[in-house]
């Protein structure tokens, strides 16, 4: 009869975060960090000079892990917010692959913010919405150190001290994105011709919109007095106001608001008081304002 071979045994691979640079090599482990939480570029860009004096907060003993973070993908697309990379360690992480973004509108194909605190920026309000990693600047020291791109579990964004002056967590805003989608999803905005401005700094207001949900209206799409849905609100501005009783004399006080609303709900991810009272004149108000931190 015919002789028939045994079947061959297959090796089985350790399994590991990441692969070994030899098949048979079991993967190296991590090591824990000995030294300085402070990366090597702490300088803040110009645009968050606010930010430049301060160095990143000592590393927490154990994080918790927003449900919105997720595994390193095969190609990082990396943006910063209040923190500047030194040119060598740009060119490394280039080197390994990653891809970096500069501008605000390039936040859709984002896949990790890195930041060392929790700064009311355009970048991180829009990366709240769209990007699945907010994580601290030791992520990029110890991929580098470990020459390929770690899972980000253990570097998510925690900053303490600004939750508690905020009145909120992090966690808490992205777990609301998770769970019922960005802040404005189904709302509708107008925005009168200077209603982008705060505190003297223009604002890149569509995109912040966009990315939490909402839609920019054109004037020709405007609803009808009496017609607009409760989702639906005028962006303006102190300056605005001889415009606002020209064109917009009949909308409710309800219905108009400035660019602080907008910034204020999408970086905690729930819809504020609207800030903006509308007198019988149809002149628009400020209640109150808060500062916005540079992009």
């Amino acid at each position: 009869p015919e002789r028939v071979s045994p079947p061959q045994t297959r090796s089985r691979r350790s399994a590991s975060g990441c692969s070994s640079a030899s098949g048979s090599a079991p993967p190296a482990k991590r090591q824990r960090r000995s030294g300085p939480d402070a990366p090597d570029g702490t300088a803040a860009d110009g645009d968050e000079a606010a930010e430049s004096s301060r160095t990143l907060p000592p590393r927490p003993g154990k994080l918790s892990t927003p449900a919105t973070a997720k595994a390193v993908p095969q190609t990082p697309h990396i943006m910063f917010t209040g923190f500047k990379l030194k040119p060598p360690d740009r060119q490394r992480l280039e080197d390994m692959g990653a891809v970096m973004l500069e501008r605000l509108e390039d936040i859709s194909v984002c896949t990790h913010l890195v930041s060392q605190r929790l700064l009311r920026t355009e970048k991180m309000l829009c990366g709240l919405c769209k990007v699945p990693n907010i994580v601290t600047p030791e992520w990029l020291e110890d991929s580098i150190r470990q020459k390929h791109f770690l899972e980000t579990q253990q570097y998510q964004l925690i900053d303490r001290k600004a939750e508690a002056s905020h009145g909120f967590t992090l966690a808490e805003a992205r777990a609301r994105v998770e769970k019922k989608g960005p802040v404005f999803k189904g709302w509708t905005f107008f925005i009168t011709p200077k209603g982008h401005v705060n505190k003297g700094t223009v604002l890149q207001l569509e995109i912040i919109v966009a990315c939490a949900g909402g839609t920019t209206l054109p004037k020709s799409q405007v609803p009808a007095p009496g017609r607009a849905p409760s989702t639906f609100r005028v962006i303006t501005s102190d300056e605005d106001k001889g415009w606002c009783r020209a064109n917009l004399p009949a909308f409710d006080r309800g219905t108009f608001c400035n660019a602080e609303f907008v910034l204020r709900s999408v970086f905690r991810q729930e819809p504020m008081k609207t800030s903006l009272d509308v007198d019988q004149d149809g002149v628009a108000a400020r209640r109150q304002s808060k500062r916005m931190d540079h992009k």
